[in-house]
């Protein structure tokens, strides 16, 4: 007889675990589907993985899960969904300051450059975090994005590092993004000189 682990009754979930299903040990049975559509919020199990992340939710993990983490590492999903998004909503407040400063619209103008500046200083802190991390993946420090100091060399030079794929597995800054839950190797672990 299976047990009855009602943990989750509050979406009309039944979670049966025991020998009846030797083939899986956990089977989701519904009683109402559409509780679902009303009851996500307590269920551990329903949130996004991150291969199923647009735009917006790379975003909002870099603005609202890590404003300020300059630890761990950054997949360039997470970093270029992050500058698109910053580019979409920064771009339009600077064409509007702009056509107000064409126009001789004064209010047109500093209405545009004040949200613009807001929106700037807002995703400094996330930017700068970012791309530390997005170096992180490449087993980089983060000390090296301030390589775009260095004149036409130093902008290029991040870009590339940017584009690269991260390393597979673990390295110095943590876990591999993509598949968090690899086994690791004594030979995947970074040498330290002693």
């Amino acid at each position: 007889m299976a047990k009855i682990n009602r943990s989750l009754p509050e979406a009309g979930m039944l979670l049966l675990v025991g020998n009846k299903y030797p083939f899986a040990t956990r089977r989701f049975v519904f009683k109402n589907p559409l509780l679902l559509l009303f009851k996500t919020k307590n269920l551990k199990t329903m949130e996004k993985h991150e291969s199923n992340y647009n735009m917006v939710d790379w975003w909002k993990k870099v603005m609202v899960k890590n404003y300020a983490n300059f630890t761990g590492r950054a997949r360039r999903a997470e970093y270029w969904y992050f500058a698109l998004a910053n580019f979409i909503l920064i771009i339009p407040f600077y064409a509007l300051a702009m056509v107000g400063a064409l126009t001789d619209n004064s209010a047109l103008s500093i209405l545009g450059l004040v949200v613009y500046c807001v929106l700037i200083l807002a995703t400094l802190i996330p930017t700068l975090a970012v791309s530390a991390r997005r170096l992180h993946d490449i087993n980089k420090s983060g000390w090296f994005y301030f390589f775009i100091l260095i004149p036409l060399v130093g902008p290029i030079i991040l870009l590339v590092w940017f584009f690269t794929e991260g390393n597979r597995f673990n390295n110095n800054y943590g876990t591999d993004p993509k598949n968090p839950d690899e086994v690791e190797f004594d030979f995947e672990r970074p040498q330290v000189a002693v």
